[in-house]
């Protein structure tokens, strides 16, 4: 769920594509592979997961917004489940993964008043909800699986289902009889339809304390079917404010159509650092990433007609860093603060709109902890991030969001004498 005004054009607001973990450093995806966490913005990082070790990961998250324009200000605050995924290891050069999370999400009411050239006052007034979910599942693959170089390549394949909703009205404050009939449109898109998208990651020795991390993902121009309800209709408020409908002018029902997603290039680099080497070593990974996506490319098209709401190509740029002081615990001695992941990032992009000439730009600081639980060899913990962030501006009558942002997460694991999925010669 989100509420933006900046998620009315396109296909939303696009939802972030990875674990709590990843996220809270800053959302670098491409580069992030390990053994405890499901990477499903990377396919190639299912190659990682550990033999007989699956990983099962559930997240909420929600997001408070103080939105600033020239006319005022107003909040808003929302909550809903983030992913419920699960890693598995097939073999020592395959992995997997399945589950569902949100691929785009819409919510906003803007409204616009002005005077006619009569003085009549007039509002327009623009409204939008639901979003788009992706049920998907994906391979991986070792190509290269050598004590100092691992090279993994992997696909996901997305079932893209929902429904967006957009209401554009034309209210008029004039009571005088005879009464002025308002105006609105609803129309509905249904999308149900296939996407693919690709990765690769690369881990290389750099000496036995060091690793260099590259990777990349590639998101296919994939074009998914869609239908569309729109109706058109006049209208007065009653004496209990309510709509009464006085004429429907235009109404077609389950056009079908199609929608061209844009291609999205994802590219980063890194370094996994082992920390005071020893039996009692630590971990550190400091990381970045970029990435482009041509919303250039990005159309509706029903009924033989056209839209691509003129949106720009966009980019955004990540770095973060994760620090783990002690990998394992040794006794009930070693301090809990320990054995903590800790983690922060920063990132900034550019988004698809210009609007009166001003590009909206993004941009948030982002930290988190991963707290692990204390079983026998497992690697399951507690997950929590915030992000602190500001979208939009107030030049050329816009509209500001400095938004806070929450989530937690639970990852899920077991330990090292109560493996799942294991074959057993003896029960």
């Amino acid at each position: 769920m989100v509420d933006s005004p900046y998620s009315r054009f396109g296909l939303g607001e696009l939802q972030f594509g990875s674990t709590v973990s990843i996220w809270s450093y800053g959302g670098i995806h491409s580069v992030s592979a390990d053994t405890s966490i499901v990477n499903f913005g990377n396919p190639a990082s299912y190659a990682l997961i550990s033999k007989n070790r699956p990983i099962y990961n559930v997240a909420l998250g929600g997001r408070n917004t103080h939105f600033t324009s020239n006319g005022g200000e107003d909040y808003a605050r929302t909550f809903s489940l983030r992913h419920i995924v699960m890693g598995i290891p097939i073999s020592k050069r395959w992995g997997a993964s399945f589950g569902l999370r949100p691929f785009s999400a819409q919510g906003y009411k803007v409204v616009e008043s002005t005077n006619l050239s009569d003085g009549t006052a007039v509002n327009y007034i623009y409204e939008g909800n639901g979003g788009i979910n992706s049920l998907y599942g994906g391979l991986a693959f070792r190509v290269l699986n050598s004590k100092k170089n691992i090279f993994s390549v992997g696909l996901n394949s997305s079932l893209l289902f929902g429904t967006l909703s957009k209401v554009r009205r034309i209210d008029f404050d004039d009571t005088s009889f005879p009464v002025i009939l308002n105006s609105k449109v609803t129309a509905d898109s249904r999308v149900v339809g296939l996407n693919l998208d690709a990765g690769f990651h690369l881990r290389s020795e750099i000496n036995k304390n060091m690793h260099l991390l590259l990777g990349g993902t590639f998101g296919f121009n994939n074009n998914i079917n869609a239908t569309k309800d729109e109706v058109v209709e006049s209208y007065y408020y009653n004496n209990f404010d309510l709509e009464s409908v006085v004429d429907t002018i235009e109404y077609s029902e389950s056009v079908d159509g199609s929608i061209t997603l844009p291609k999205q290039f994802t590219y980063g680099a890194g370094l996994d650092i082992k920390t005071s080497p020893g039996a009692e070593y630590g971990r550190l990974q400091i990381m970045a990433q970029g990435s482009r996506t041509e919303w250039e490319n990005y159309q509706e098209v029903f009924d033989g007609d056209t839209i691509n709401d003129n949106l720009n190509n966009s980019t955004a740029y990540a770095v973060g860093l994760s620090y783990q002081p002690q990998i394992v615990k040794f006794g009930d001695k070693t301090p809990y603060y320990k054995l903590i992941t800790y983690r922060a990032g920063f990132n900034t992009d550019k988004s698809f709109l210009s609007i009166d000439n001003t590009s909206i730009t993004n941009y948030g600081i982002s930290f988190g902890l991963g707290l692990p639980v204390l079983s026998t060899g497992s690697t399951s913990s507690i997950n929590i991030g915030a992000r602190l962030g500001r979208r939009g501006t107030i030049e050329n009558n816009l509209i500001q969001e400095d938004y806070f942002e929450f989530q937690i997460g639970l990852s899920l694991s077991p330990g090292s004498y109560s493996r799942w999925f294991m074959k057993r010669k003896y029960d």
